[in-house]
C-alpha cells in the first residue's frame, strides 16, 4: 500500500463508530479499487496490480457505512455496564 501516517489517521477518523465487520467491509472495497481499474483481468498478474492508496480508501468511505446506530452503540454499553465481564473505560463516544 502507499499510505502514510497520515492517512491512517484519517481514515480511522472517518471510520469513527464503524464495527468490526464494517471496517473489513471497507478494506475488502478499497482493495477492490486497484482491481476496477484493470481492463483485461486475465492478463495481469499480481505485479501488474497497483498499491492500495489514500484515494481507494476516500472512495470506499462513501460506499461503506457504519451499520450500528449511536443508539445500538450505547444499549451494548449499558449492558455490558450491568452484564459485561469486561471493564470498559469512560470515552466519550462519537457515532456518525
Amino acid at each position: 500500500h502507499s499510505l502514510d501516517a497520515h492517512h491512517v489517521d484519517e481514515i480511522a477518523r472517518e471510520a469513527d463508530g464503524y464495527s468490526g465487520a464494517d471496517c473489513k467491509a471497507l478494506c475488502a472495497e478499497a482493495s477492490l479499487g486497484p482491481i476496477r481499474e484493470i481492463r483485461d483481468i486475465r492478463k495481469v498478474s499480481a505485479a501488474g496490480v497497483r498499491p492500495i492508496c489514500f484515494q481507494d480508501f476516500k472512495h470506499a468511505l462513501r460506499q461503506v457505512r457504519a451499520s450500528v446506530g449511536t443508539e445500538d452503540i450505547a444499549s451494548y454499553i449499558d449492558w455490558n455496564k450491568q452484564y459485561g465481564s469486561f471493564p470498559m473505560e469512560d470515552q466519550p463516544m462519537t457515532v456518525k
